[in-house]
C-alpha cells in the first residue's frame, strides 16, 4: 500500500533537533564572550605585572641600594658567628630582584616603552650580585679558613648608575599606568569583542547553513512524497478507467436496451464513484467495509428503522482493492431491489461482518420478501459476484437462492484488509431505512436554487430536480449572476457548488442563504477538506458524482428540519 512505500532515504531533521542546536550554539557564545574577556582582564600578563609593579620597584631599590643586598652582603662578611644568616638574607634579596625585574620587564616588552628605559645597568648590578654568592660559596667549599680580608675583595659597591636607571624605568612605567595602559586595555577588549563577533557570526552562519540544509532536506521529502502519491493517482485511475471499460463492454452484453444499458452502467459507475470517495476523501490507503455497505444501502432508504442491519466490528479493506468489492456490494444490493427482500414493503436484509484468523466472513441474508427462485442463466451481476471475489481478492464467494430468501457468504482474506482502528469500538450492530415513498415527500418545493458551473453536471443536476418535483429552478453557473438573483428573490432551498471555477466558491451564497434562514446542500469533488465546508459545519455536503436518491433523501431531509442548520 501506498504508506509502505513511504522510505525516501531523505534525512529529516525535527523541529526539537533544530532549537537545541541553536540553544547549544548561543550558550557556546556566551561561554566564550566571559572566557574571553575574563583571559584579558584578569588573565592578561601586563595587567597581573602592573599589580605588583610598586613591589618589584620596592625590592630592586633595595637590593641596588645600600639596605638590601649589600648590607646583607657586608654583615656576612663581618660578623662570622652570624654568616649563615646574612648570606640566606642576601640570597633573598637578590631572588626578589630578579623577580621583580622578570616583573617589569613583562610591562617594557609587551607595550615597547621608550626605549631609553632600559635594564641595562640593573641586569649588570644583578649579574654581579650572582658573582659574589657564587664566590662565597666557592669560599666556604673549598674548606679554606674564611677571612674578613679575601671577603671582602668580592663585594662590589653599588652602581648610582643603575639607581638612575632604576629611577627612569619607573618614571616610564608610572606614565604608562596613568595613561597609556587606559589606552592599551582598550585596545585588547576591543580585539576581544572583535574575535567574539567573528565567532558569532561563524556560528550563525553555521546555524543558516543548517536550517536551509533542514529546508531543503523537508522540500526534498515532500517532492519525493509527491511524486509518490502522483504516481500511486496515475496507477489508480489507470485502474479506474480500465475496470469502466470492462464495466460498459460486460453491461452492453447484458442489457437489451439502450435505456436499460445506461440506468445499469450508470449505477455501476455510481459504485465505483462510492467507492472511490471514501478512499480520496483524506488521502486514505484504506475503507471502511462497514461505511462502503452503508453507502451502497443508503439511496435504497426510507424512514422504515431496522429495514436493514449491519452486525460486526470495524475492518477496512485497502483502497486499491475497494472499486471492486463496492461493485459486488452494489450488484447485491440492486439484485435486493429488483429481485429480493428491498422490492417489496416487508422485506430485510442482515449483513454480518465476522472478523476471524485469515480474514473477513461477510454474510448477506435476506428475509421477508418474495419467494426466491433459481435463474436460469447467470447475468452479470452473479457472475461478479462469484468470480470477482476470487480471482482480484483472492477470496471466497458463495450464492444461495434459498426460497426464504437470497444468501451470499464473502471471505475477504487478511492480504486485502487493515485493522480499522477508528472504528474498532463502534457499535456491533447498524439499522438502515428501506426505499424512499414518493408520497411522503415534505412541502416547499417551491422554488430551488442550482449553482453549478459544469454544464453537464447542471443539466443532469437539473433533471433531477425537476424529476424530485419542483416547481421552479433557478440554475447559475457563476457568483454574480448568483448573488444579483438573491437580491430580488429568494428560493425555497438550494444546491450549491463549492467552488465556481479556480477562484470563486459559493461561501457568499451560503452566507446570504442562512441571512434568510434558507436551507441548503453544498455539493463539491474537492472532499472534506475544503476551507468553504469548514466554516459552515453542520451543513450537509455530497460528493461528487452525486446520486440521485441520495440528493433526493437530503433536500428532503432539510425542508423537513431535519438537519441541523448553521445559525
Amino acid at each position: 500500500m501506498l504508506g509502505s512505500k513511504m522510505h525516501t532515504g531523505v534525512f529529516k531533521t525535527s523541529p526539537n533537533t533544530t532549537s537545541i542546536f541553536i540553544a547549544l550554539s548561543i550558550a557556546a557564545i556566551l561561554l566564550t564572550s566571559i572566557g574571553g574577556f575574563w583571559l584579558i582582564i584578569r588573565q592578561n600578563p601586563v595587567h597581573e605585572a602592573s599589580a605588583s609593579v610598586p613591589k618589584a620597584f620596592l625590592r630592586l631599590e633595595r637590593a641596588i641600594g645600600y639596605a638590601g643586598f649589600i648590607h646583607n652582603f657586608k654583615n656576612y662578611v663581618l660578623r662570622p658567628d652570624e654568616r649563615d644568616r646574612y648570606l640566606r638574607a642576601a640570597k633573598t634579596d637578590y631572588d626578589e630582584a630578579l623577580n621583580a625585574l622578570h616583573e617589569l620587564d613583562i610591562i617594557v616588552r609587551a607595550v615597547a616603552i621608550d626605549e631609553h628605559a632600559t635594564t641595562e645597568h640593573i641586569r649588570s648590578t644583578l649579574a654581579a650580585y650572582r658573582n659574589m654568592l657564587d664566590r662565597a660559596e666557592q669560599i666556604r667549599g673549598s674548606g679554606d679558613e674564611i677571612t674578613i680580608e679575601a671577603l671582602d675583595q668580592i663585594v662590589r659597591v653599588p652602581d648610582d648608575e643603575a639607581a638612575e636607571e632604576l629611577i627612569h624605568l619607573q618614571r616610564h612605567i608610572d606614565e604608562f599606568l596613568s595613561a597609556d595602559y587606559d589606552r592599551y586595555a582598550r585596545q585588547q577588549l576591543y580585539m576581544a569583542i572583535i574575535d567574539v563577533i567573528i565567532m558569532l557570526v561563524a556560528i550563525v552562519t553555521v546555524i543558516l547553513g543548517f536550517r536551509q540544509r533542514h529546508r531543503q532536506q523537508e522540500r526534498a521529502r515532500k517532492d519525493a512524497k509527491q511524486t509518490l502519491l502522483i504516481n500511486e493517482l496515475n496507477h489508480r485511475v489507470r485502474n479506474i478507467l480500465a475496470l469502466a471499460c470492462s464495466i460498459a463492454q460486460l453491461t452492453s452484453k447484458t442489457e437489451t436496451t439502450v435505456e436499460d444499458y445506461a440506468k445499469e452502467f450508470e449505477a455501476r459507475m455510481r459504485a465505483l464513484a462510492v467507492a472511490h470517495d471514501l478512499g480520496a476523501g483524506g488521502g486514505s490507503e484504506a475503507i471502511s467495509i462497514r461505511k462502503l455497505i452503508e453507502l451502497e444501502l443508503s439511496p435504497y432508504a426510507s424512514n422504515d428503522p431496522g429495514r436493514f442491519v449491519i452486525r460486526g466490528n470495524g475492518v477496512q479493506i485497502s483502497a486499491e482493492r475497494a472499486p471492486i468489492f463496492a461493485l459486488v456490494i452494489h450488484e447485491l444490493a440492486t439484485n435486493a431491489v429488483k429481485y429480493g427482500a428491498l422490492s417489496t414493503p416487508t422485506g430485510k436484509i442482515n449483513v454480518r461482518l465476522d472478523r476471524s484468523d485469515d480474514g473477513l466472513d461477510v454474510s448477506w441474508i435476506e428475509q421477508d420478501g418474495p419467494e426466491v427462485m433459481t435463474p436460469m442463466k447467470t447475468g452479470l451481476g452473479s457472475s461478479l459476484i462469484e468470480r470477482a471475489v476470487p480471482f482480484e481478492l483472492g477470496g471466497r464467494a458463495e450464492i444461495d437462492y434459498d426460497k426464504a430468501g437470497f444468501r451470499a457468504k464473502l471471505f475477504l482474506p487478511d492480504k486485502v484488509l487493515v485493522e480499522d482502528a477508528d472504528n474498532s469500538h463502534a457499535p456491533a450492530e447498524k439499522t438502515g431505512s428501506a426505499p424512499s415513498n414518493s408520497e411522503g415527500t415534505p412541502q416547499g418545493k417551491e422554488h430551488v436554487l442550482l449553482v453549478e458551473d459544469n454544464f453537464m453536471i447542471a443539466s443532469e443536476m437539473q433533471e433531477y430536480l425537476e424529476g424530485f418535483g419542483f416547481h421552479k429552478i433557478s440554475l447559475f453557473s457563476n457568483l454574480r449572476d448568483a448573488m444579483e438573483f438573491l437580491d430580488k428573490e429568494i428560493p425555497t432551498v438550494a444546491v450549491l457548488d463549492v467552488n465556481l471555477g479556480p477562484k470563486e466558491t459559493t461561501a457568499p451564497i451560503a452566507e446570504k442563504l442562512q441571512a434568510h434562514d434558507v436551507p441548503f446542500i453544498f455539493v463539491t469533488g474537492y472532499g472534506e477538506d475544503s476551507a468553504v465546508l469548514g466554516a459552515f459545519e453542520g451543513v450537509t455536503r455530497l460528493q461528487k458524482p452525486v446520486i440521485k436518491p441520495v440528493l433526493e433523501a437530503e433536500l428532503n431531509g432539510v425542508l423537513s428540519g431535519r438537519r441541523q442548520q448553521v445559525a
